[in-house]
């Protein structure tokens, strides 16, 4: 899903996506994850200059596991695609506008933003 000028690059704030404790983070990758005794499910989220990518895995260990990965498939794709674009929805209304961001620049660099 592509980023828009002005919406954070950190993986981080893509946590809120998944409802699942974090495994492990670097600069443009988070991963999450959860264990259970019928499948092992991770999630990365990547974010890298453009856009972020939503990646999932599941490993079975059991009849059960195997039963319930059968029924989740079919509806999964949709699922991670609605997380995303509501994830991504809120980061966009979350970062600042153009003009906020402009003005603190000029600010900063002690401009003034008045013709």
């Amino acid at each position: 899903m592509p980023l828009t000028l002005g919406m954070p690059r950190d993986p981080r704030t893509s946590q809120h996506i998944l409802p699942l404790p974090e495994r492990g983070a670097d600069d443009h990758e988070l991963m999450l994850g959860e264990d259970a005794s019928h499948l092992d499910f991770r999630a990365s989220v990547l974010c890298d200059d453009h856009s972020v990518t939503l990646a999932t895995a599941v490993r079975r260990h059991n009849t059960r596991g195997r039963l319930y990965f059968a029924m989740a498939h079919r509806v999964h794709p949709y699922l991670a695609r609605h997380a995303l674009r509501r994830a991504h929805r809120r980061i966009a209304f979350a970062a600042r506008p153009a003009g906020e961001r402009n003005a603190r620049a000029d600010v900063q660099l002690g401009r003034s933003s008045r013709v």
